[in-house]
């Protein structure tokens, strides 16, 4: 039998990393492109300087292309989508996946557009409703010993839900409900409230929370919009804010087994040598 077979993995190791290093230079490209907009995903990132560098279309120095988590969140997207469409089927309530719902707020006090996408929008008592996805993972389910304590840490099955919701989704969905307020399409008006639903793809668990529309939490996103339009025409970055670290979010953080840094991690955290 074994006259028969024969080890042929090696072209699709090199098929692998022939795909993946074209996505990392078409990534690269990307990210060096100057900033036309403000993306709804960017307010009220707690870094400027990083906002800096991907305005100014700053090479990125810690580019990374992983499929296999790209995959992941692609999935988790998809199977909450098709949760709602199902719902929608049998409950007789139409769906519509938002994919190409883009959305644009000219605002007179900034410089630049605001754009963004949503990513789903439902009929719930028969207004429209903006559903944004975010795909998360467990933290703090396991038990785990803690070496500086020297004794065991309990995990829980709910610990997950105290980094939620996060105050950039909020703003981001916010954004999305700002951009369609007042809107009728088919007949139908725009809900004021949208939802920001959480899938953990460790355990498949659920989180949605219903957010109201906030007139003045778009004040403070169109002030932070202005503040870093205002970074924009230095022609410097700005220094590291305090309390920022180079191994906690925003500049590393952990997607799975593997750590991720930001695409400008070296720029910050390495020193230059002559």
């Amino acid at each position: 039998m074994k006259e028969c077979i024969t080890d042929d993995t090696g072209p699709v190791k090199l098929m692998e990393t022939f795909v993946s290093s074209m996505k990392a230079e078409a990534q690269f490209f990307g990210n060096t492109q100057p900033r036309v907009a403000h993306w709804s995903s960017a307010a009220m990132r707690p870094c400027d300087r990083q906002a800096w560098f991907q305005q100014k279309g700053t090479p990125p120095t810690n580019v990374g292309f992983s499929e296999d988590i790209l995959e992941k969140g692609t999935d988790s997207e998809r199977r909450t989508i098709n949760l709602y469409r199902s719902m929608g089927e049998m409950s007789g309530q139409r769906v519509y996946v938002g994919e190409g719902t883009y959305v644009t707020i000219i605002d007179p006090r900034l410089k630049m557009p605001i754009t963004g996408k949503i990513d789903l929008l439902i009929l719930e008592n028969d207004k429209w409703v903006p559903v944004e996805l975010k795909e998360t993972k467990d933290f703090g389910s396991d038990n785990r010993f803690c070496y500086h304590c020297h004794k065991m840490s309990m995990g829980s099955t709910t610990a997950w839900h105290k980094f939620k919701p996060s105050l950039e989704y909020i703003s981001q969905l916010t954004l999305y409900m700002k951009g369609y307020r007042g809107k009728v399409i088919l007949g139908r008006p725009f809900a004021d409230y949208g939802y920001l639903h959480y899938r953990n793809r460790n355990n498949s668990a659920h989180l949605r929370y219903k957010v109201r529309y906030s007139d003045q939490l778009y004040e403070d996103i169109v002030t932070y919009f202005r503040g870093l339009e205002g970074l924009y025409e230095e022609p410097k970055p700005p220094e590291i804010q305090k309390g920022i670290t180079k191994d906690k979010f925003p500049c590393a953080w952990k997607m799975g087994d593997e750590t991720v840094r930001c695409r400008f991690w070296n720029l910050c955290h390495v020193k230059e040598t002559k």
